[in-house]
């Protein structure tokens, strides 16, 4: 849903625009413009002119067909398939699709395409804080960064070259060979065989330093194959991050193994579940050691602003494997247990020791911060804390395990996604305790004091925010005791909830219908099932 009443629709290469109130079609166009839809069907044509021309090889023993060739790529999205998870953005004028390395911007009202000025082939496509980066171009050649903002739709460019690990490599050994002296003169005199001097800045950032030592760590790049540039609102982030010393340690992620429950040699019925639970310890006991490990390496993080004049590259040592954040002021880099904010000209304003390490972001949809107008909110594995934003004083904290989203409501109200866990299943994180069920939990927090104003347990495994509205949706598994051969009766939830009180006002509830999406707005509501798309609407209260 792009608004209230309005359905955007995106089936067989078409995004239509659907008025639920009026029951109609407002406007229907095509993802793929008639010259990308020319293209692949040329590039189809080849492939198959190829297979017919590649001589067939057979297996001697089997007869089977061992004939491999090289075709063309038709574009990348000529298959359905490429368009079943898009992102959608839409704002008062236009409606934009973006897919990994595919960009489409319509109009709003009539759904005519706009045109998009990038320069060359699109190679990657991300969307954050009200932009969307394009990286378009051929690779190790010209390349180019292209930021649009909205709602507007404003576009800048700047010239980029993402460095592949073959060109830090060999970049690594001409500063071997030749020392960094060498690089300072061709920064100097703007001459360089290999790299204009307007990018020599950002690699000097992820070029190893001159060692002895031969067996030096091979240097890495920021998530460099998905998404190389991070919108940050008023400049693009572009981190470095280098390999310095690779280090882990071990921790025990079970409990020792005590006396076993077969060992009495008289299991009752009701000792069913210990036996189940020994069973389940002692198989991933076997696969695991029962040992985490942890990442502590020392690496050196770079950060570089693009769209930004005469901002310096900032680099520092971190312990742990580094994560970063943008938020609306300030950018937050994580790492191990410690937590560092930026401004966006990179001076950093303060960091932090946390009691936890943070939770790797890509188990959950939202990061693990949230800035408001005076503070900033960091849940590690197992603690809330509200910061000072400017000096990063600690106003308060609060205990809880398992924070998957923070969010605040129109009154500044926080609203924290939870968990039941302890801090033990931090601690033993492998171990299997079929006793201590561990419930989603949905808590509102006074954000002056972190005092606990209402806390909801088992009532929804995440909460949506909208205006005045609160929801919580669960989905549940539950085996009937005389239908076990027939596996779990699935069960889902969205519930309405007073915020005030968080008292439950209704409660949708669907059994055996397997529903991949939901999203609300204000009282409209979608619920996406495998073969139906339902949107419901309720009257205000």
């Amino acid at each position: 849903m792009i608004g209230p009443g309005q359905l955007l629709s995106i089936k067989e290469k078409h995004v239509s625009l659907f008025d639920i109130s009026q029951q109609q079609t407002v406007w229907t166009a095509a993802l793929q413009t008639d010259a990308e839809t020319a293209a692949i069907a040329a590039a189809r044509a080849k492939n198959e002119e190829l297979k017919k021309r590649t001589p067939r090889i057979q297996d001697e023993n089997t007869g089977a067909d061992l004939t491999r060739y090289v075709g063309l790529d038709p574009l990348g999205f000529e298959d359905n398939y490429y368009f079943a998870n898009p992102h959608v953005i839409a704002t008062s004028n236009d409606v934009w699709v973006t897919f990994p390395d595919h960009l489409a911007r319509f109009d709003r009202q009539t759904g005519s395409r706009k045109e998009l000025s990038i320069a060359g082939n699109v190679r990657n496509v991300s969307a954050a804080n009200d932009d969307i980066l394009v990286v378009s171009g051929t690779p190790g050649r010209q390349e180019t960064l292209t930021k649009f903002t909205l709602p507007d739709g404003t576009a800048q460019t700047e010239d980029i070259t993402v460095h592949t690990q073959a060109e830090i490599a060999t970049s690594t050994n001409v500063l071997k060979q030749s020392g960094a002296a060498k690089i300072k003169a061709v920064k100097a005199d703007e001459k360089s065989d290999k790299y204009p001097i307007s990018q020599l800045k950002s690699l000097s950032g992820i070029l190893p330093q001159q060692k002895d030592s031969s067996d030096e760590p091979e240097p890495s790049l920021f998530d460099v194959d998905h998404q190389p540039f991070i919108a940050t609102g008023p400049n693009v982030a572009q981190v470095a991050i280098r390999l310095l010393e690779r280090k882990t340690i071990s921790h025990a992620a079970m409990k020792a193994k005590g006396k076993s429950v077969l060992d009495s040699g008289n299991v009752t019925a009701s000792q069913s579940m210990e036996v189940a639970e020994e069973m389940m310890n002692d198989s991933r006991r076997e696969a695991t050691g029962g040992v985490e490990i942890e990442d502590v390496s020392r690496y050196q993080v770079t950060i570089h602003r693009r769209f930004a004049d005469n901002v310096p590259d900032w680099t520092g040592e971190m312990s742990g494997p580094p994560q970063f954040f943008p938020l609306k002021t300030v950018d937050v880099v994580t790492a191990g247990q410690m937590i560092y904010v930026f401004d966006k000209s990179n001076k950093k304003l303060w960091e932090a020791k946390t009691t936890f390490s943070a939770a790797t972001h890509a188990l959950y949809d939202f990061p693990p911060c949230l800035e408001t107008k005076d503070a900033l909110y960091f849940a590690d594995l197992g603690i809330l804390t509200r910061y000072d934003i400017t000096t990063g004083n600690v106003r308060w904290r609060l205990n809880s395990v398992g924070i998957s989203h923070i969010q605040t409501d129109e009154h500044g109200m926080l609203y924290v996604d939870s968990t039941t866990a302890g801090p033990e299943s931090i601690q033993y994180s492998q171990q299997i305790n079929l006793h201590d069920k561990i419930n989603p939990l949905i808590l509102k927090l006074d954000p002056e004091t972190g005092k606990v104003l209402w806390r909801l347990e088992s009532v929804g495994d995440h909460s949506l925010l909208t205006g005045k509205f609160l929801y919580a949706v669960r989905n549940k598994s539950v085996y009937a005791a005389l239908r076990l051969e027939e596996g779990p009766d699935r069960h889902f939830y969205m519930k309405l909830l007073d915020p005030e009180s968080g008292k439950e006002i209704w409660t949708m509830h669907k059994v055996n219908q397997n529903v991949v999406k939901t999203e609300v707005q204000k009282n409209w509501m979608l619920i996406q099932e495998d073969d139906e798309v339902l949107v419901y609407k309720f009257f205000s209260l």
